[in-house]
């Protein structure tokens, strides 16, 4: 491969051919701001695509930026009689060797190696010698993620939404996806909050016999996601809650009927009625605290009253 040095004129190289970009997007006005100072330090790589025009391999914000900026050519280095794979290598050390890229980045350049290397093992140990920071379990799923829709993709670069919750939106359909990455984006739940909401929005849907699209259009869930006088957490919370409440109705009103029969008996301090969890079994707990033969004995004339109560009759009746 040999290289030249060149100044190209802005109007000749194809800003539209997106064969070798690997950056995703970030504002250009720090760039601009740098180059309208100090210029260009490092000329981007060009190579030739036709007697008059020239394809970018690096530098797609540099000559972004010096458009913005009504330049009219750019001092360039120019590949000449360059294979697509030693292009494809320039493109990845070239920004490999300036920072850790993203995972969408990574699945970019995973995407240019995978031509020229067949498998997994392979396509691993070429990118790990171009700079790449990846591992053999996760090659698959990166090179999946270059293949969703933009905005799930935008959602693992901001770190709303981690590696596998993204790929598992890709399989919904990109209507159901987009929108679950934009929830998620906003409200930023755990893991393990996004694995719960995904799970009783399915569950939701083969109960109410409703598609995730349907269920994502309802009037109540959206009213919850908008509510412009709760911030962050509470909408979430509010979000979970509704849902558990149209997956599990039974738990809902057990545990409502409950609240209820617990505000009319009143245990007072030092002594608590905790419930079965979910209410499935029958065996409930009773806690008492105690500092003194005096507190004890408190707690007992507390307990003997709330087992004459009406209210511990309701609640110890489900049980019969």
């Amino acid at each position: 491969m040999t290289f030249s040095t060149a100044s190209v004129p802005l109007d000749r190289i194809d800003g539209t051919d997106l064969s070798f970009q690997i950056t995703t997007p970030t504002p250009l006005e720090p760039l601009k701001r740098a180059i309208d100072r100090v210029g260009v330090i490092s000329p981007p790589l060009l190579f030739p695509k036709d007697p008059n025009t020239c394809g970018i391999v690096c530098g797609f914000r540099r000559i972004a930026a010096c458009r913005e900026l009504g330049h009219l050519q750019i001092h360039a280095r120019i590949a000449a009689h360059a294979e697509r794979s030693a292009l494809a290598e320039l493109a990845i050390a070239d920004n490999a060797m300036q920072r850790p890229l993203n995972p969408v980045e990574i699945s970019r350049a995973l995407h240019l190696l995978s031509a020229d290397h067949e498998t997994p093992k392979s396509l691993c140990e070429a990118g790990r010698a171009l700079g790449l920071d990846i591992g053999m379990g996760l090659i698959q799923k990166l090179l999946l993620l270059r293949t969703l829709p933009l905005s799930i993709q935008e959602g693992v670069i901001e770190e709303s939404l981690p590696l596998p919750i993204a790929l598992e939106l890709g399989e919904l359909g990109e209507k159901a996806g987009t929108r679950f990455a934009a929830i998620f984006s906003d409200l930023r739940p755990s893991l393990n909050k996004e694995r719960e909401i995904l799970t009783l929005m399915r569950e939701i849907g083969k109960i109410e016999e409703r598609s995730l699209p349907e269920l994502l259009d309802d009037s109540k869930i959206d009213t919850i996601l908008s509510d412009e006088s709760a911030d962050r957490n509470q909408r979430l919370n509010h979000f979970r809650t509704h849902l558990r409440k149209r997956r599990y109705p039974a738990i809902t009103r057990a545990q409502k009927q409950y609240a209820e029969h617990l505000a009319d008996l009143k245990p007072g301090p030092g002594l608590s009625l905790i419930p079965p969890r979910d209410f499935e079994g029958t065996t409930y707990t009773l806690t008492l605290q105690f500092a003194s033969v005096a507190d004890l004995r408190s707690r007992w004339e507390q307990l003997s009253r709330l087992l004459d109560h009406p209210a511990m009759t309701a609640i110890l009746r489900r049980n019969s």
